[in-house]
């Protein structure tokens, strides 16, 4: 069960959302209310929620403060800011304040659950796309390509530009092929740029942020009114992405590359598979399965033989003590060195060493 805290200064529309949320008992559980920022700091605080439907325009401390204070504590916490039309332009310090979605006054039932589910489901970040397996039995269950979404957001954390431009295709042409009401789809695809401008403030430099912002993609969407014009904007956003990745060269190397890159340069420290998959955005099992796709071994494998030739150039070299090169190569503790270092080449440290076996 998720925490709702509801603020608003409003009280028709703190009601109105309370009534949608309280329809899900088994769900969410409604921590709170406020009706100014203050408030919602001091609750959020105490309460601790697990997330915050935020106005924008409120007295005392509007919405954007009081998410930025909430964030810079609770970095976990999903905050969707719940605005009007005409506080759009906003929406650019909701990206560099890293909070997680929109909703866009008034939004329908349907839209306010889904937004939600959507947030939490992102925020988890399981598996190979992100996908909670419980995920897809989401109260509506809409057909908008929630995968198709976590694919294109992992390929620019990973920096995989194959993955990136195929992923891109296949929504594009998804929503080539749709049919429904502007509405139904126009807030989704206004959370799903919204979450890669935020993605892409990670990623790119300061000069392709300021081109990025220019273009205002997300005012241009929530101000369209037809489909045609949503699509055009949409496609505008994603061109444009594509090319300021292309520009930027890490995008030309694999994800197998770059384990293989940060490998080379950190062998000598403790690497786990935890520890890749922290820092390259994706799973365990993803990044295994690449990397023993493209070099032809495991990564266990590759640490370990970069250890062993950094050892025996040690040995070959210098007249550095066994235990020294040990520990200088990576390994937690002799016995372990010795161990692997037999095991790979046939002899131990020692027997290695003699003038005649070089």
């Amino acid at each position: 069960m998720h925490g709702i805290l509801i603020v608003d200064d409003e009280k028709i529309e703190r009601n109105y959302l309370k009534s949608i949320i309280n329809k899900y008992p088994s769900k969410y559980l409604l921590v709170g209310e406020a009706s100014n920022g203050e408030q919602a700091k001091r609750i959020a605080f105490d309460k601790k929620p697990d997330v915050i439907i935020m106005d924008i325009t409120m007295p005392l401390l509007d919405g954007l403060q009081a998410s930025k204070a909430i964030k810079s504590k609770y970095e976990s916490t999903v905050i969707i800011l719940n605005s009007a039309y005409s506080e759009f332009e906003f929406a650019q310090k909701a990206v560099n304040y890293n909070l997680d979605a929109y909703l866009l006054k008034p939004a329908s039932e349907e839209a306010i659950i889904e937004t939600i589910e959507s947030s939490l489901h992102k925020n988890k970040y399981h598996g190979e796309t992100g996908l909670d397996q419980d995920f897809g039995k989401s109260t509506y269950n809409w057909n908008y390509p929630y995968s198709i979404v976590d694919k294109i957001v992992d390929s620019v954390l990973i920096k995989d530009l194959d993955l990136l431009e195929n992923s891109t295709d296949e929504y594009i042409n998804y929503l080539r092929t749709v049919t429904a009401n502007v509405n139904e789809y126009k807030l989704f695809i206004i959370n799903t740029v919204f979450v890669l401008i935020r993605t892409l403030t990670k990623i790119l430099n300061k000069e392709d942020i300021k081109i990025l912002e220019s273009k205002g993609y997300l005012c241009k969407l929530s101000q369209a009114q037809y489909w045609h014009e949503i699509l055009y904007n949409t496609e505008g956003f994603f061109e444009l992405m594509l090319a300021l990745l292309k520009n930027n060269y890490f995008y030309y190397t694999s994800l197998a590359n770059q384990l293989a890159s940060y490998i080379d340069d950190n062998y000598k420290n403790d690497i786990s598979l935890e520890l890749l998959s922290e820092l390259f955005h994706f799973s365990p099992a993803h990044i295994s399965r690449k990397f023993h796709q493209e070099k032809g071994c495991t990564i266990n494998e590759y640490v370990r033989n970069k250890r062993i030739n950094h050892a025996i150039y040690l040995l070959e070299n210098s007249t550095i003590t066994i235990g020294n090169i040990s520990s200088m190569s990576g390994f937690s503790n002799i016995s372990h060195f010795n161990r692997i270092f037999k095991s790979t080449t046939g002899k131990v440290p020692s027997e290695y060493r003699k003038k005649e076996d070089l």
